[in-house]
């Protein structure tokens, strides 16, 4: 129960912006990656309560999507962005595994890193501003939570189970069956709360759902390929990914 809780104050601490307890114990590592469903979920409905809000008082559509976009940077105190930015440079460089592991690591913001990043914003900005006075009803609130929750409990869990990088801080975490399957445990609870919430919108679910996942996973594994092993970075690109495919899920929905 010590390393559970401790666990969930590492996730909070590392993960989200919002101050919390602060502790902190190596042992109960797999445990921080295991809360980041709830984490999430907690960040998710702060989100999906701020965009509740401005339809409420009529925002404009272009403000609301850009206030719906930085919100969830913000949230997570913009941790995932480093290391989306930092495996985009590595990986566009197309050098050998060398040079894509040197600048990885190096603090320096490339030009793939910028123009990347700058892409993901605007993509995310035209799809919540399109969307901004549909995001109102329980079904794409629902789906909004769910963009938070899914990506992150995803990519924990390919940081549990994948073979690390060598250079990754991760390499001395002892895998941890017990703390996969709690992960697991928060993620299914979250999509069952979710489906009894949308009730007959159930396919609506399972769209967004399937997209941030397919978006971690196919961009954890490609990142994983290129760089011949797994890292913080990667878990953060993998994050942005599965959240920008979800986001990329609502137009379908309104289309």
């Amino acid at each position: 129960m010590k390393k559970l809780l401790t666990g969930f104050c590492m996730s909070w601490g590392m993960f989200c912006y919002i101050p919390g307890p602060k502790k902190w114990d190596e042992e109960a590592r797999p445990y921080m990656l295991a809360w980041l469903p709830t984490v999430g979920a907690v960040m998710g409905i702060i989100w999906a309560a701020l965009m509740a809000g401005l339809n409420l008082i009529s925002f404009p559509a272009t403000a609301f999507g850009a206030i719906a976009t930085w919100l969830p940077f913000v949230l997570s105190g913009f941790m995932h962005v480093d290391g989306y930015m930092d495996v985009n440079d590595a990986v566009m460089s197309r050098g050998t595994l060398e040079k894509k592991r040197a600048i990885l690591k190096d603090s320096r913001c490339g030009t793939f890193a910028i123009v990347s990043f700058i892409f993901l914003v605007l993509v995310e900005f035209g799809v919540l501003s399109s969307a901004a006075y549909y995001l109102e009803s329980f079904t794409a609130l629902t789906r909004a939570v769910l963009i938070m929750i899914v990506p992150r409990a995803m990519s924990g869990l390919m940081m549990m189970t994948l073979k690390p990088m060598d250079t990754s801080q991760y390499q001395e975490m002892k895998r941890d069956k017990k703390a996969e399957a709690f992960l697991l445990i928060q993620l299914v609870f979250w999509i069952i709360l979710a489906a009894v919430v949308m009730g007959k919108d159930f396919n609506y679910l399972l769209m967004t759902v399937s997209a941030c996942i397919l978006g971690t996973l196919v961009s954890i594994f490609f990142a994983k390929n290129e760089l011949q092993g797994m890292n913080g970075d990667i878990a953060g690109y993998g994050i942005l990914w599965g959240e920008l495919m979800g986001i990329v899920s609502l137009a379908i929905y309104f289309g």
